[in-house]
């Protein structure tokens, strides 16, 4: 296990963080990390429950490889590289 450093851009607020993380972490356990530390938000602003997705790709990117299950290393993200943090839209 290595810690690595990225960049996650959210796409929706235009907001950058920058975060030390272990390459064994997954998508979906980092964007659990970043609500309950705060940089992201549990709900949208007409309170039903946000989900967000951890896209490998860079800004402005369309398109890149969702990171959910898949550990950091497995999805062949490296120190530096950057993430795209974008809403999932939920169809009922």
């Amino acid at each position: 296990m290595a810690t690595i450093k990225i960049t996650l851009f959210e796409s929706a607020t235009n907001l950058i963080h920058e975060v030390q993380v272990p390459d064994t972490i997954t998508g979906l356990a980092l964007v659990e990390a970043m609500i309950k530390h705060g940089k992201l938000s549990r709900t949208y602003s007409n309170g039903e429950e946000a989900y967000y997705q951890i896209i490998a790709g860079k800004k402005g990117q369309y398109g890149g490889t969702r990171i959910d299950n898949k550990s950091l290393c497995d999805a062949g993200v490296k120190d530096g590289d950057q993430l795209i943090i974008r809403s999932k839209i939920i169809e009922s």
